[in-house]
């Protein structure tokens, strides 16, 4: 009977193990997924002060997979650097191209889409209701897959242009009926 335990014991360990590699990997995939939209997303000259000004994401709250997304700081998107930065604050963000909440901004990030501060800026985020409330990207956990949302005219009145090969790639977007 005591052995019986342990043989009990030994796969739920094992699939714990193996549910922290794949949630490692789902983070690696969401950081993935921000810099492949920040490829396929146009910006208008607007958005920058400079021709040389790089691209900023601005990491806003607690985002787990912040580790994996400071690696691709410092590539070229298109002629301009990718930065990053991180912040506990959404006043405190400064100007930035891409926005990325975590879960616990959502009530101060609401009230920030209202007052229409947020011009030229990709907001993305993982929380439901994201793009219902003005935000453009939000990335899905499908029984599936890893996925993502687009509101297209959240996009548009921020001055974005998303490529078509985004568009495809989504699983749900969100349009006005022309």
């Amino acid at each position: 009977m005591k052995y019986l335990r342990y043989l009990l014991i030994i796969p739920c360990l094992l699939l714990s193990v193996h549910s922290m590699a794949i949630s490692e990997s789902e983070k690696q995939l969401r950081a993935m997924f921000i810099y492949n939209f920040a490829n396929l997303v146009e910006w208008p000259s607007k958005a920058f002060a400079k021709r040389s000004d790089p691209l900023k994401l601005c990491v806003v709250g607690d985002v787990p997979f912040i580790d994996y997304l400071y690696p691709m700081a410092g590539t070229f998107i298109g002629p301009r650097e990718f930065q990053i930065t991180q912040s506990n604050n959404l006043q405190k963000t400064g100007k930035c191209q891409i926005l990325f909440v975590g879960d616990d901004i959502r009530p101060e990030l609401l009230k920030a889409f209202k007052s229409g501060q947020y011009i030229y800026i990709l907001s993305v985020s993982e929380q439901s209701g994201f793009i219902e409330n003005g935000g453009i990207i939000n990335i899905v956990n499908t029984v599936e897959k890893l996925s993502f949302d687009i509101n297209l005219d959240s996009a548009r009145k921020q001055g974005l242009q998303v490529s078509s090969d985004l568009i495809s790639l989504a699983r749900n977007i969100r349009k006005l009926q022309e």
